[in-house]
């Protein structure tokens, strides 16, 4: 988009124009010419795509340069005459003239002139002067042309020996010509460039923000453009991250990148903070939080825990290699766990590195330096480990053949009867839809740092626990069910839902059947171990799609309990594992035996025991809190009650009441007419 000088949008039109170009004075416009009729504005195609203004030119960094015509003027850069020709032209009173040619420079280089031991000498091609290389012993006032940030003491530079107000960093001085950047391949290499003016959108590509410095990195082919932040961050990018569960590679970033934001959700796929939202209270998270995995492509952003990590790191003060576990607990020791570098006690859902030899553990953050050094070297021959994957679930295969069809697709694909069916029990969005927009935004504030408590008990929770645990036979399915047939009747009632998260998961085929590609491992393991479960003897006959969408909550729900401690099973979750199992056995007729055993086991032995050791501590701390919530309460009531009876204690009120008694049924217009 292109502008007049008022600041209107330039319009292409097509017609035979005799009058004069606004910028070079020339008559006879052929078409296609830019024109704005608001202001009868018209000029040439390249006329009218030239820049209205240039900020801190090198030839004149201090002043402002505007686009004009003049009749005859001399160019300042180059010396030569013009007549009726654009020009850039000072916007003070210097009489500083650029021709077009001079004013748009071509792409930045610089040569060494002169090298020894002592002297280092520079001939830049944004500055006339050789420029001699300097030391920084001290906090300067003056700013680098390059990047316009200040120069400080210890900084190394090229000053111009004529103009000492003109300085370079070292770096930005010698910052190559080209670079590959690798996530803009397909229109060949982005050339340095000097971003001497301001478009309507004058924004870094990458990072979206307003340019702040002077040099930039362009695509010769179309309007991609790189700030000089982001290019160090692109440099680094070549070292790129496979993550499974994403379809674009990642970059670590660490404190100090633009793309650090501490309260910002997390996209990881069912990571911990998904999973278990209080665990972002932990100091663990808090500690990593300068960390985080970022898409070059994307908005798409991970907690470093969430994220894959080095399977192995090789720590200077422990003899042995530490391994990566998702999941260990001291036999010798239930209760209490800590890290044996800061001696500090630690969270056992949160990942750690462990020397089984040694029976020695660390926490992450303890261990960022060896892990930044990984990330920032070259990590081709580094395996890495996302979530879940050493706990014997993940399979070897690299799905490469991931098509583009999604869950919702395939969803929207199933014939009216079987969508009419699906709907009984569970509810969705079409990703086109305002509700699931709405959805996806209520999703990442639920998944933020904000939105964890204390506890992951909610009022509910605890009334269900003190109720069941109050009963008699706690140990009998029917004694549970009878307990839980209340809840289960308001999870029916409300239906679980489809998280666009995985509506918009895209598929790979295993055996035949359409999987989320995250939860394809897990089918294929099912399937391995079970053989095909489904049937065609449930209330409805399902397709070969229909049954997708069913191995599909199958799995997610397995994978949900692989990734839940038992700890922190609340009662909906435990409700929505009821839910969908109950389903896929009883309605649909998939044999699934072998889980429904399992959730009994799983709730007569263990999740009540859990449940009864919040009775010791967890459970009376809350009722406590509420407990003294209420008495704050109830001595606020008090107080306005007291309040009350002294306002009708004041002189004349009862009176004034007494008035108002006899007046209210009167109509508010009587004595007008």
């Amino acid at each position: 988009m292109y502008f007049c000088p008022n600041n209107h949008l330039l319009f292409t039109k097509y017609y035979d124009y005799t009058f004069p170009c606004h910028v070079c004075g020339l008559s006879n416009i052929t078409p296609p010419f830019y024109a704005c009729e608001l202001c009868v504005y018209f000029v040439h195609k390249s006329c009218g795509e030239l820049p209205h203004h240039l900020l801190f030119h090198s030839k004149h960094p201090s002043h402002t340069l505007t686009l004009s015509s003049e009749e005859n003027y001399k160019c300042n850069a180059c010396n030569s005459n013009f007549s009726f020709s654009p020009t850039f032209k000072c916007d003070s009173t210097c009489n500083f003239y650029l021709d077009l040619k001079c004013a748009m420079m071509a792409p930045i280089t610089f040569k060494k002139l002169y090298l020894d031991q002592t002297t280092t000498i520079i001939q830049h091609s944004t500055h006339p002067h050789p420029m001699k290389y300097f030391h920084v012993d001290y906090d300067q006032t003056a700013h680098c042309f390059g990047c316009r940030s200040l120069i400080k003491s210890g900084c190394q530079v090229y000053v111009c020996g004529e103009d000492f107000d003109y300085v370079l960093h070292k770096s930005c001085a010698e910052l190559p010509k080209e670079i590959h950047y690798p996530f803009h391949l397909n229109h060949g290499p982005l050339t340095l460039n000097i971003k001497y003016f301001k478009w309507f959108n004058d924004k870094c590509n990458l990072c979206n923000k307003i340019y702040t410095t002077i040099f930039i990195f362009k695509c010769n082919e179309c309007s991609f453009w790189l700030c000089l932040k982001c290019n160090e961050i692109a440099m680094r990018a070549k070292r790129s991250i496979k993550y499974k569960y994403h379809e674009h590679l990642l970059c670590f970033a660490s404190d100090g990148d633009m793309f650090i934001d501490n309260n910002n959700h997390c996209d990881s796929y069912d990571s911990y903070c998904k999973q278990t939202p209080i665990i972002l209270h932990n100091k663990e998270f808090s500690d990593t939080s300068p960390f985080t995995f970022y898409c070059l492509e994307c908005d798409f952003k991970s907690h470093l825990l969430c994220g894959p990590l080095p399977s192995r790191i090789e720590y200077e003060y422990h003899i042995h290699p530490l391994i990566l576990s998702e999941l260990f607990i001291n036999e010798e020791s239930f209760e209490d766990y800590y890290c044996d570098i800061c001696e500090m006690r630690r969270d056992p859902r949160i990942r750690i590195y462990y020397c089984a030899d040694c029976k020695y553990a660390a926490d992450v953050h303890c261990l960022i330096n060896e892990i930044k050094n990984i990330f920032e070297s070259d990590i081709n021959n580094v395996p890495l480990i996302t979530m879940g994957e050493d706990l014997g679930i993940a399979a070897d295969d690299e799905y490469d053949d991931i098509s583009s069809e999604r869950l919702i697709d395939m969803i929207n694909a199933l014939s009216h009867e079987e969508k009419k069916f699906l709907r009984m029990f569970y509810i969705w969005y079409d990703s086109s839809s305002s509700s699931m927009v709405k959805e996806q935004q209520l999703e990442k504030q639920k998944h933020s740092h904000n939105e964890a408590s204390e506890s992951n008990l909610e009022d509910k929770d605890v009334n269900w626990i003190i109720d069941y645990l109050s009963l008699r036979y706690i140990n009998r399915r029917d004694a549970f069910n009878d307990n839980v047939n209340v809840y289960r009747l308001r999870m029916f009632e409300k239906k679980p839902k489809f998280e666009s998260t995985d509506l918009e998961l895209k598929l790979v085929t295993v055996e035949g059947y359409k999987i989320p590609h995250p939860l394809a491992p897990i089918l294929k393991r099912l399937l391995s171990e079970h053989g095909d479960i489904s049937s065609d003897d449930g209330e409805i006959k399902l397709s070969k799609e229909g049954k997708s969408v069913i191995y599909f909550i199958l799995c997610k729900t397995l994978k949900r309990m692989r990734d839940t401690k038992i700890a922190d099973i609340t009662i909906d979750l435990l409700l929505e594992w009821d839910f969908n199992v109950n389903f896929i056995k009883e309605s649909v007729a998939f044999e699934i035996d072998f889980l429904t055993s399992h959730v009994w086991e799983l709730i007569k032995p263990i999740f009540c025991g859990i449940q009864a050791k919040r009775l010791e501590s967890e459970i009376p701390t809350m009722i406590m809190k509420r407990r003294e919530k209420l008495h704050q309460e109830m001595i606020k009531l008090d107080s306005q009650l007291a309040t009350c009876e002294n306002i009708l204690k004041t002189p004349g009120l009862k009176e004034l009441c007494a008035k108002a008694s006899a007046k209210k049924w009167n109509s508010a217009g009587e004595g007008l007419f």
